[in-house]
């Protein structure tokens, strides 16, 4: 890994750029980005532009990162204009060196403020491929900005193929760094001697994650199998539709809501099956998550889902299919041998790819080879 280069005589300042400060996987993924950044002699800065403050906000706060939460959002254009100028005023006062944007659209948000603000190094990470095949005014912010950032990654293949598309880039352009986890921290626990089975959904309550497909899909389980249960793990904008079918179809036996979780890690670790039910996917960090703690995942096949989850590790299933969800839940619930060796070969496989040290350090390369190469 290269050195920083001897020309510094404070340490580079890299801005984490958001969408937003609530618990969705590509802000998780900036906040544990963020504790390497700190970590190997960086100094970190963070904004969120599309939202205001959300509970993620504390935890960047707690390590001592300074914040901006510009939620350009809800202001007018005016407002926006006037946001963007605050950014810029900001990240000359912070000294940023480099920026590192999570989605394409961000990076379309910060990118003039931070030329302005004389920023040298645009980085940028995309996480998700379905709005820049299926959105056009997204495929032009993505094709804008990819001939401005000075390095691309994606999470997945099938990312990287969706931008070179939309850009007329090479895709050797485009870098693939997969998501990493803490193994230390996800790992299993013995279930042994429980006469039940619980499956955990993991993520934002949003219309993109179709939770109702999943509760279709639990309403089916439960008319088969009663002693399985599902707790919900996340908050957002559908969490209302949500419990209201739930008590509209009496699942409130089976079925619980806890909220968004600073660490889900023992929420995973108390289950037997994680289950996501997405329209539309990247790779996602709860998934990998549920991975490294041994858990058999029951998954639709969207994103980069299928590149990850093969007959080994758990079922997937077409989106949008609540039959076809219920019954990998029902194989799994009712084979306590089928979930342990699947979950034994989900510990395995985390553990060889999707290593968060791993995932750090590539960033951590890439961003030294871009400083360097401008000093």
């Amino acid at each position: 890994m290269p050195s920083l280069p001897v020309s510094l005589t404070t340490p580079p300042t890299i801005c984490m750029a958001l969408y937003s400060f609530d618990f969705g996987g590509s802000e998780r993924l900036g906040l544990q980005l963020s504790k390497h950044y700190l970590n190997n002699g960086f100094r970190v800065v963070c904004c969120a532009t599309r939202r205001g403050r959300g509970p993620l906000m504390r935890q960047f706060e707690d390590l001592g990162i300074p914040c901006l939460a510009l939620d350009l959002e809800s202001l007018s254009r005016i407002g926006r204009l006037r946001g963007k100028s605050n950014l810029r005023s900001w990240l000359s006062r912070h000294e940023v060196i480099c920026v590192h944007a999570q989605h394409m659209c961000v990076l379309s948000d910060v990118h003039k403020a931070s030329h302005a603000a004389g920023v040298k190094v645009q980085i940028v990470t995309e996480h998700t491929a379905e709005p820049i095949l299926n959105d056009r005014r997204y495929a032009s912010v993505t094709a804008r900005m990819a001939y401005r950032a000075n390095a691309i990654t994606a999470i997945n293949e099938v990312i990287r193929d969706a931008i070179a598309s939309a850009s007329s880039l090479p895709k050797v352009r485009v870098r693939v760094i997969e998501n990493g986890i803490d193994l230390a921290r996800f790992v299993g626990q013995s279930k042994a001697g429980r006469d039940c089975c619980e499956v955990i959904w993991l993520g934002r309550l949003h219309p993109d994650k179709d939770i109702l497909n999943a509760l279709r899909a639990f309403r089916e389980v439960t008319l088969s199998n009663p002693k399985v249960y599902l707790n919900v793990v996340g908050d957002g904008e559908d969490r209302g539709k949500a419990e209201e079918y739930v008590r509209e179809h009496g699942l409130g036996n089976n079925v619980r809501f806890s909220g968004a979780l600073a660490d889900p890690s023992i929420a995973l670790q108390t289950a037997d099956i994680f289950l996501l039910s997405s329209a539309t996917e990247g790779t996602p960090l709860a998934m990998l998550e549920a991975l490294s703690c041994g858990l058999p995942v029951v998954a639709t096949a969207v994103g980069g889902i299928p590149d990850v989850i093969s007959g080994d590790v758990g079922i997937i299933v077409p989106p949008s299919d609540a039959s076809a969800l219920a019954c990998g839940i029902l194989s799994l619930a009712e084979s306590s041998e089928l979930r342990i060796r699947m979950g034994q070969s989900a510990r395995q496989l985390a553990e060889c790819r999707f290593s968060e040290l791993k995932m750090a350090a590539a960033y951590i390369e890439l961003i030294e080879n871009q400083i360097s190469a401008i000093i």
